[in-house]
């Protein structure tokens, strides 16, 4: 049994009832395995995964590189002598963090030892019976559950070591998925094992309770005198046997307080007696009114700058395709990360499959819309960024000065106190019997089920604001827009003063044989640059004339068609 969406484990609570005794059998408790090592692999590649903040799950038809993801818990964490049959339930959790072709999953039995430091696609552990199959993976940013409790019994009573489990694609459905690891600190949605355990032993009992003595007469109170100087302690006596408690006396005047002797030994304690009736509460006072709420303070200092393009291609590729890798030359592969999702100008999206070397990555084509077509030329030059291409920050604004805070509202009048109903007299103290030895510390019980969540502390006080980020590259880009037979034009407005030259275009569709779309970059009436798209290509580009533009200037696109080759969708760029 599977379920997706967000997940909670189960929260137990006891009630534990003081003075009388416990019925029925205990409750049930649910316990956290730790997550000891996680990772995954890629068929027939020797890359080792074990610290990527990303696992991948892949197979046909869905995509034709088979990924798998291997995960092991500690059960360290279970009470000692835990067995098989005193688990209820076990459930497996992971995170869908992207998701380029739903399906569904398998979970599979790992019969052989591994660590994820040496785990490779070459190099994988053997794999057994399915736990679990056909489990749905039908979206992105979603909890999937799995059941594996017959898998966790048998490593609980021995039937099968605790190896792990496999997560893959299903045979039929196929999948394309990427999972959070432990080692993601964006969003610490790591894999997870609740075991809920049925608490089965033997009920405790309460002795009987002991009769309560009768209440004596209420003394009259005298006054309080002077606290004396407290003297030194002396050691503490022999504890002596309790002797029997005499009868209670009527309790006198209390005299003043005279000085602290030194502490003789405590002597037993006599019978409390029933404690009188509590008199009535009075009145709450009315509340005061709330004073005006002072004005909002200034906007704190801005933060660090921010981060524009990450870095180019410095050679030419060809597009792969959909859900397949291809090697890319970049300038740095620095900042980026194993299953990080790239965007690629004129390419589109990709996902990191592998990082080769300080200058050579292994991109994995998403096929999101607007991705240049399988086999076109990416050129050396284009941009790579996380995701996509900053544009210029604009300006801060001024902060506002702090205004004065408001007056506060005057306190209400406290209601009277009610009477305080009689105390019962005190016994006389009884001589400390001798202490006798320690007895030997009990064996610890067992850990009681979880209590509940306590109450969400308040929001902590707004951190300063940071300082305004770097301006992005400075290129304009637009798209998809609509391109037809009878041509359109589309204005771009420029924010931010740049020289631009070179044009960039990619269209969903090819125009086919005996037809092209063209593409003019326009400043006014003077052209900038100008490509054509023909016959079966989906992309071009062109050198145009170094063009200087001022913030607030507007470019226009303009595109023609001939041969009637139908209607599209394109992207264009202009870049120094």
């Amino acid at each position: 049994m599977a379920a997706t969406g967000r997940f909670s484990g189960a929260l137990i609570v006891g009630l534990v009832c003081v003075g009388a005794p416990l019925l029925g059998p205990r409750e049930a408790s649910a316990m956290l395995a730790e997550l000891a090592a996680d990772t995954s692999t890629k068929a027939g590649s020797p890359a080792n995964h074990g610290a990527a903040r990303a696992l991948q799950i892949a197979g046909p038809p869905a995509s034709n590189r088979v990924r798998k993801t291997f995960l092991k818990f500690d059960l360290s964490t279970l009470p000692p002598g835990t067995s098989g049959s005193d688990v209820t339930r076990a459930m497996l959790t992971v995170f869908a963090n992207r998701v380029n072709v739903p399906g569904m999953l398998d979970a599979l039995r790992v019969t052989s030892a591994w660590s994820e430091a040496t785990v490779t696609g070459t190099h994988e552990p053997m794999l057994g019976a399915a736990v679990a199959t056909a489990v749905p993976v039908p979206a992105k940013n979603e909890f999937v559950a799995i059941d594996v409790t017959a898998l966790v019994k048998d490593w609980l009573d021995g039937v099968a070591p605790n190896d792990g489990v496999a997560l893959v694609a299903n045979a039929s459905a196929g999948l394309f998925a990427i999972l959070d690891s432990k080692e993601n600190p964006r969003t610490s949605h790591c894999p997870t094992l609740d075991i809920i355990l049925n608490g089965n032993g033997p009920p405790a009992t309460t002795g009987p309770t002991g009769p309560t003595g009768s209440t004596g007469p209420t003394g009259a109170t005298g006054p309080t005198g002077p606290t004396g100087a407290t003297g030194d302690t002396g050691p503490m006596g022999p504890t002596g046997a309790t002797g029997a408690t005499g009868d209670t006396g009527s309790t006198g005047l209390t005299g003043a307080t005279g000085a602290t002797g030194a502490a003789g030994p405590t002597g037993a304690t006599g019978d409390t007696g029933a404690a009188g009736d509590t008199g009535p509460t009075g009145p709450a006072g009315a509340t005061g009114a709330t004073g005006d709420t002072g004005p909002t303070g200034p906007t704190g200092d801005t933060g660090a700058a921010g981060q524009g393009a990450f870095t180019a291609t410095t050679a030419d590729f060809s597009q792969p395709a959909v859900g397949s890798d291809v090697s890319v030359s970049v300038g740095s592969t620095a900042w980026m990360a194993v299953g990080e999702t790239l965007f690629v100008q004129s390419g589109g999206y990709y996902t990191v499959s592998a990082i080769t070397d300080g200058t050579t990555v292994v991109l994995n084509n998403t096929g999101d819309t607007g991705s240049a077509a399988p086999a076109s030329t990416i050129l050396s030059g284009s941009a790579v960024s996380a995701g996509g291409v900053e544009g210029p920050t604009g300006p801060t604004g001024d902060a506002g000065a702090t205004g004065p805070t408001g007056p506060t509202g005057s306190t209400g009048p406290t209601g009277a106190t009610g009477d305080t109903g009689p105390a019962g007299a005190t016994g006389p103290t009884g001589a400390t019997g001798a202490t006798g030895a320690t007895g030997p510390t009990g064996a610890t019980g067992d850990t009681g089920p979880t209590g509940p969540t306590g109450v969400t502390g308040p929001t902590g006080p707004t951190g300063p604001t940071g300082a305004t980020g770097a301006t992005g590259s400075n290129f304009i880009m637009s798209g998809p827009q609509v391109i037809s037979n009878a041509g359109n034009t589309y204005n771009a407005p420029v924010p931010a003063t740049m020289t631009l030259s070179h044009l960039y275009v990619t269209c969903d569709t090819a125009p086919g044989v005996g037809r092209s779309y063209t593409f003019a970059a326009k400043k006014g009436a003077t052209t900038v640059a100008t490509c054509t798209i023909s016959g079966p290509a989906t992309s071009c580009q062109a050198a145009g004339t170094s063009t200087s533009f001022s913030a607030g200037d507007v470019l226009t696109w303009a595109q023609t068609s001939s041969g009637s080759p139908g209607s599209s969708t394109a992207s264009v760029a202009l870049a120094p």
